[in-house]
């Protein structure tokens, strides 16, 4: 293999396609002057650096055609949390064993996408425009799910009694990191997300809150993360 010399940069130089170029020929001939015996079969085929990855899950539930409907008839925030689930299906991953954050295990990173068909009453002109829909990522690693509150997100109905409230179709994205510093175990085993109704004021009934397809990613990344 012929020598690799690479001629930096002096002050006041021209720095251009051309001059990049110049510099870059010396070490492009110098590489492809290796010879076939000089590198060990297989050698480019192996990963040299460990993957950023020790774990990854992911989960849809729910459809355009699949939708699931979660009520209340008279709760403030925060009023009761709910798993959001289709079908039977939680909205809800296990990871591949229980991960303690460690000097191996930075966090683990969550995406999660909300789908809200609609906010309203039984019927189309039941509604009021305060109603609220909170969702929100939960952890667990021990014994208990731990709510993670920065990922909390809420959207409210906007809607006057008497409007008529056509289907929507409201994006809700949730991104967030889980940490040692949100769990009191120190370790992670799974995540969900859970939904809650809020329903101050308006005409007597339920609200409906109805959502779409909604999804779940959790990504184990390789520690530690500064």
């Amino acid at each position: 293999m012929a020598e690799v010399v690479l001629d930096p940069l002096d002050p006041g130089d021209i720095l251009n396609a051309a001059s990049i170029n110049t510099r870059m020929d010396g070490l492009r001939l110098a590489v492809n002057d290796v010879e076939a015996d000089a590198v060990a079969p297989g050698a480019f085929n192996s990963a040299h650096l460990p993957s950023l990855v020790r774990d990854s899950k992911q989960l849809i539930v729910g459809s355009a055609a699949a939708t699931h409907t979660y009520t209340d008839a008279a709760s403030t925030y925060p009023g009761t949390w709910t798993d959001i689930a289709q079908g039977g299906t939680p909205l809800l991953l296990s990871l591949a064993s229980t991960f303690a954050f460690s000097a191996d295990v930075g966090g683990c990173l969550v995406l999660a996408d909300i789908y809200v068909k609609s906010i309203r009453g039984a019927t189309a002109t039941n509604n009021h425009a305060t109603w609220r829909a909170f969702v929100r990522v939960e952890a667990k690693g021990g014994a208990g799910w731990i709510p993670i509150q920065r990922s909390q997100r809420w959207i409210r109905s906007g809607y006057a009694t008497g409007s008529a409230v056509p289907d929507q179709l409201i994006h809700i994205p949730i991104r967030t990191l889980v940490t040692t510093a949100d769990m009191a175990s120190n370790a992670i085993a799974q995540v969900k997300v859970t939904i809650s109704v809020e329903k101050t004021g308006g005409p007597a009934g339920n609200v409906e809150v109805t959502l779409r397809e909604c999804s779940l990613s959790a990504i184990v990344l390789h520690g530690p993360l500064e």
